[in-house]
């Protein structure tokens, strides 16, 4: 009998491809530039109304949550076609906007494209955090999820400041532009998903898997955090401007401390994550202390509400949006801890509608009709306390298996990156005819 050492005892980080992954989120975000371009919108289209512009939007925005179709072609057909149908979409989208302007055209069609465009853009984001659960090495995900949920989140400030400075393109240079970003930076992508020798390998799931996984109390956890913690930081974010003016104070510097704070706290929570917290509490509990300062920050705005004070609405919109940046990363790592591998796309897909979905229905019960006073977003903060008591609950209800089955398969970066291959050997038994050569070369 043989014994050889196994190969890979420690692989390295995949540092070239979080460069490429970054590279390619970063031209992802630009919805939130919206604001930027849609006064050009409107002069290519004098006719349209507010409430017609606000639908295109309101398309460009479901689109970008719309994530089951690109989680469903990543678990069936793998990362490189996913990644062709994500940029197709996007640059026809982008690329029918563009012509549109040109001519006149319906605010339902406009809308369309744009929810194409969106709908490639989270196709393509949908590819890279797939990726990163299946060829990051576990040990390093919370970092590797912090990364690529802060890529993303800054390219909306990377796209909205860039495209203020040069707020005389016309609309289809900014499309091109846009659009041309994306089509560039995905082809390091290609090229380097070549060496994935292993990566159409993975079996297609049933979809007896995905009833299981959807219909599981793992899954009713990171819906719970989707739909009562994330969809209500939307409204939020929507809000911000209008909240602070109402408050007394000034709402453009709200809006910029609440966006900072929700991007710089992913990578840090991350690292924690990996490096301190995770030997010591479960990332349930984790999941459960940020909803308590979320619950916290909620107070702070039902308090204002009731009696004005410009410091409780800083206080608690920046509790808010520092929890929804530092719960982005451990939601992910979720969903890579706590399903099988053929259906992770899928299940992150799912949460990611379910954000959307859940923002849709809190805005249309409880929007406010009115934003002039504090008083006109008591009815709102007050749901989203409530709303996030309920995630407490959840959490709190939640029993850990001892055990998950779904954690021992290892990343492809590393395939000895599970704990209990660390120090094995592999044993190769050898037959009678491999047995005689040896012996005689001995």
């Amino acid at each position: 009998m043989v014994t050889t050492p196994m190969a890979g005892q420690s692989a390295p980080y995949p540092y070239v491809r979080m460069c490429f992954n970054l590279l390619l989120l970063l031209t992802l975000g630009s919805l939130t530039s919206f604001s930027i371009w849609s006064s050009k919108l409107r002069e290519a289209f004098p006719f349209w109304t507010a409430h017609e512009l606000q639908l295109v939007y309101s398309a460009g925005l479901f689109g970008a949550w719309s994530q089951p179709l690109g989680g469903l072609l990543y678990d069936n057909f793998g990362s490189r076609k996913t990644k062709m149908v994500g940029v197709t979409l996007s640059v026809l989208g982008f690329t029918c906007m563009g012509v549109s302007t040109q001519y006149p055209s319906s605010p339902a069609l406009v809308a369309f494209f744009y929810f194409l465009e969106e709908q490639g853009a989270a196709t393509l984001q949908v590819s890279i955090t797939c990726d990163a659960f299946k060829y990051f090495p576990s040990k390093s995900m919370g970092v590797t999820m912090g990364l690529c949920t802060f890529g993303f989140a800054a390219s909306g400030f990377l796209w909205t400041t860039i495209l203020g400075a040069f707020s005389n393109l016309p609309l289809p240079a900014i499309f091109s532009i846009v659009g041309g970003s994306i089509a560039t930076s995905v082809l390091p992508q290609f090229l380097y998903s070549s060496r994935d020798a292993l990566e159409e390998q993975t079996p297609k799931p049933s979809l007896a898997k995905y009833k299981n996984a959807l219909f599981s109390m793992r899954f009713f956890v990171i819906w719970g955090v989707a739909v009562f913690l994330r969809s209500p930081t939307w409204l939020i974010f929507g809000l911000l401007k209008d909240r602070g003016v109402a408050s007394g104070i000034d709402g453009v510097a709200l809006v910029g401390a609440c966006l900072a704070a929700n991007s710089i706290l992913r990578l840090p929570m991350g690292w924690a994550w990996d490096y301190f917290i995770h030997p010591h509490v479960s990332l349930r509990k984790l999941m459960a202390c940020l909803a308590l300062f979320f619950a916290l920050g909620a107070s702070l705005l039902v308090a204002d509400a009731l009696q004005t004070q410009g410091a409780l609405v800083w206080v608690g919109c920046l509790l808010c949006s520092s929890v929804f940046g530092a719960i982005a990363p451990l939601a992910n790592v979720w969903v890579r801890d706590n399903f099988e591998a053929e259906v992770r796309g899928g299940v992150f897909g799912a949460h990611s509608i379910s954000i959307s979905i859940g923002n849709l229905g809190i805005t249309a019960l409880f929007g406010p009709s009115s934003t002039t006073t504090s008083r006109d977003f008591l009815n709102m903060s007050v749901a989203i306390l409530v709303m996030n008591v309920a995630l407490l609950a959840i959490l709190l209800a939640y029993k850990e298996p001892k055990q998950e089955a779904v954690n021992v398969e290892p990343s492809i970066v590393a395939v000895t990156d599970a704990e209990p291959y660390r120090s094995e050997a592999v044993n190769v038994e050898l037959g009678p005819e491999q047995k005689e050569r040896s012996s005689d070369r001995v």
